[in-house]
């Protein structure tokens, strides 16, 4: 299954009850993220890492999140999870952000340039293509 969708099917409708009325109303809910960032400067083990984690609803605000607080985290080693890719099938920041700036379903200046050199300050010499491509390919296959 793609990461992304149409539009419309990031929305799920929620039926809500109006106490007052007591009739039913359809009310359209975004999709949830869950992000896990790893601290840039941890040199643990592979079992336990530090970090923060954030949920949130929508693309949109994930990536504005994102945006604003990503930088101070390991875009490669911290990942993103919603809908069904779980545990084990996460994507990273990095190419969640870049799925969203490539396929521009979100409204930003930032640009697959000043990713990629951001990601490679922080880990020279890595293969940014091969890591979108397996991760994007990974989150399709399920």
């Amino acid at each position: 299954m793609p990461l992304h969708k149409p539009e419309e099917s990031y929305k799920s409708v929620v039926q809500f009850m109006n106490q007052e009325t007591k009739e039913f109303e359809d009310i359209e809910v975004e999709k949830p993220y869950l992000i896990l960032m790893q601290d840039p400067d941890y040199q643990g083990d592979d079992d336990y890492h530090e970090g923060d984690f954030v949920s949130m609803r929508g693309r949109e605000a994930a990536f504005t999140y994102l945006e604003s607080n990503a930088f101070g985290c390991d875009i490669i080693n911290s990942f993103v999870m919603t809908g069904h890719i779980h545990l084990g099938e996460e994507i990273s920041i990095y190419s969640f952000m870049r799925s969203c700036i490539e396929r521009k379903l979100v409204h930003t200046n930032l640009t697959v340039d000043d990713l990629d050199s951001f990601a490679e300050e922080m880990h020279p010499g890595i293969n940014l293509d091969l890591i979108y491509s397996s991760e994007m390919n990974k989150s399709i296959k399920r």
